[in-house]
């Protein structure tokens, strides 16, 4: 169970990281497979985009700099964006790793 908290919003951090980390190992997945283009689609697009909620991210840093809390919304904003692309680049490295080691 993630910490309850009013400011830091705990758990659309976490969906939004995980899925940054699946749809890394998709997209991995899909340009060494060489899949076709509705299969990468859907499970990048669709299935990745429904898990996660930036639209919820950008809901929570508007309501933090409304609220004064420049900093929460700016290291939020941050961390959301810097670990995002940091957990697709390691979902990508898993991938490539594994597929590689089945060659």
């Amino acid at each position: 169970m993630l910490p309850a908290s009013d400011i830091w919003p705990w758990g659309v951090l976490a969906v939004n990281l995980a899925g940054c980390l699946l749809l890394g190992y998709v997209a991995a997945a899909a340009w060494s497979a060489r899949a076709q283009l509705p299969v990468s689609l859907g499970l990048g697009t669709g299935f990745c985009g429904s898990l996660t909620t930036f639209s919820a991210l950008t809901v929570d840093v508007a309501e933090m700099a409304r609220d004064g809390d420049w900093g929460f919304a700016a290291g939020y904003l941050a961390v959301s964006v810097a670990g995002g692309v940091a957990l697709a680049l390691v979902g990508a490295a898993l991938r490539t790793t594994r597929w590689r080691a089945s060659s």
